[in-house]
């Protein structure tokens, strides 16, 4: 019984789904058409086979091979136009015949000052060229990606205005060539994540309103530079410099921030008036840690281990939250009309005796509050002019005073001194002193320690 029904059913349901059996020839009609676009629809591009090249048209452009016939006086690739883009496939361009010494024996060259919107990436550029890719200043809007130009003659990579390097490596050799700027941008440039090495003239060179990010300089003549006024809040900012002549080189206005300059044969960074300098270090340089000049602020630093001085600023100075420790000159030093307040100055002059080395010296009407002096060669602090204001500070175990006043009529009150070889607080001249007290208990609320 259940057997005729279940057959019974099955029958229906072949009778009601006729597309369940095969319904007319299944073999193609003909050749099937293509269903997606060929990388040229998608991206034109139009092959660079034979060199010396000449891009006289806007267009996409790339490299089919490396390049090693074009001599260092001859132009690899000529751009007359705008909007060009070449991408260099991973290939090189290679010489290791004649020296380039004007601007158009550059592998690269931009003839015109008028263009804009060109884009070069992706390859090598060996030889001494003058420039691996050179520009006129005021060409806009240039892009330079993956590009690593080693042992050019005079440039590395030179762009103009609002250009935007990124990724790009230039490398001077042992010879150290590349002997003017490893890597130039002009105004409302940005340079990143690149690395200038072994020029023999400055690593990065940029002019006002610029930033250089993430990059590194090493082994140059000055590892970074900015020209004139930047007035980007963020000029040069999380860079490395080392083993240069100077490590970081500044105009007015310009801005470094979480820094880093180390083993430089001089100067650690030298800004010039109206800068700022914002976490950055300063180690084992040459000469000093940090130069700044008039109207700087520098916060939040640290300078270790420097031949000269840690810290050296100007007249309107602010140093705030700094640290300078075992520098053999001074550690802190600023001239008039100035402000330290909560900084340490540790054992300057101790690595090599330098009796001379202070902890922190101030010049005239400066404000001094909340520091700490311990461990140094010379005074902990040494006040050199008058009208200054010194209140809060901690002298400990200096060789020379806690506290030293060369001239008259400074503030002093609030401090605490103590175990210094010479005098704790020595005051010369007559100021407005608090009175020194040996217990806190009962003191005068103005009484120094």
């Amino acid at each position: 019984m259940n057997t005729s029904r279940c057959l019974t059913t099955l029958s229906r349901l072949f009778v009601l789904i006729p597309s369940l059996f095969a319904q007319g020839p299944l073999a193609p009609t003909g050749t099937p058409a293509p269903s997606m676009k060929t990388l040229e629809q998608i991206e034109p591009r139009t092959p660079i086979f034979t060199v010396p090249a000449i891009i006289n048209a806007p267009g996409s452009y790339y490299l089919t091979r490396n390049i090693n016939t074009i001599p260092a006086t001859i132009p690899v690739i000529t751009i007359n136009s705008s909007d060009v883009t070449i991408d260099l496939n991973g290939f090189t361009l290679f010489t290791d015949v004649g020296t380039g010494t004007v601007t158009n024996h550059s592998a690269f060259f931009l003839s015109g000052t008028g263009l804009e919107n060109i884009t070069v990436r992706n390859g090598t550029i060996h030889g001494a060229w003058y420039a691996g890719f050179w520009a006129f200043e005021f060409v806009e809007n240039i892009i330079l990606e993956n590009l690593r130009v080693v042992g050019t003659f005079r440039y590395g990579l030179k762009a103009g205005e609002h250009a935007k390097i990124t990724g790009c490596v230039v490398d001077g050799t042992a010879s150290n060539l590349v002997g003017f700027r490893g890597i130039q941008a002009n105004s409302g440039s940005e340079v990143r994540d690149c690395v200038a090495s072994r020029c023999g003239g400055r690593g990065y060179f940029v002019v006002p309103d610029s930033q250089v990010l993430d990059c590194t300089a090493y082994d140059n003549g000055s590892g970074f530079t900015i020209s004139g006024k930047g007035l980007y809040s963020r000029c040069i900012a999380d860079c490395v410099s080392s083993d240069n002549n100077i490590g970081f080189d500044t105009g007015d206005y310009a801005r470094l921030d979480r820094c880093t300059a180390y083993s430089n044969t001089r100067t650690g960074a030298d800004l010039s008036q109206f800068s700022s300098a914002t976490g950055c270090l300063f180690s084992e340089n040459g000469g000093s840690g940090l130069i700044a000049n008039a109207g700087n602020v520098v916060s939040v630093c640290s300078a270790y281990h420097n031949t000269l001085k840690g810290f050296a600023l100007g007249v309107n100075a602010t140093i705030t939250g700094c640290t300078a420790t075992r520098n053999q000159g001074d550690g802190i030093e600023v001239l008039n009309a100035s402000v330290v307040a909560n900084c340490a100055a540790y054992e300057s002059g101790k690595m090599t005796t330098n009796a001379l080395a202070d902890g922190i010296q101030i010049g005239d009407g400066c404000r001094m509050v909340d520091c700490a002096s311990q461990g140094n060669q010379g005074a902990g602090i040494f006040v050199t002019s008058t009208g200054n204001l010194i209140s809060g500070n901690i002298t400990r175990s200096n060789t020379g005073d806690g506290i030293h006043t060369a001239s008259s009529d400074n503030l002093i009150f609030g401090n605490i001194s103590g175990n210094n070889s010479g005098t704790d607080i020595d005051f010369e001249g007559i100021g407005k002193i608090g009175p020194v007290s040996a217990s806190a208990i009962g003191a005068d609320p103005h009484a120094n320690f």
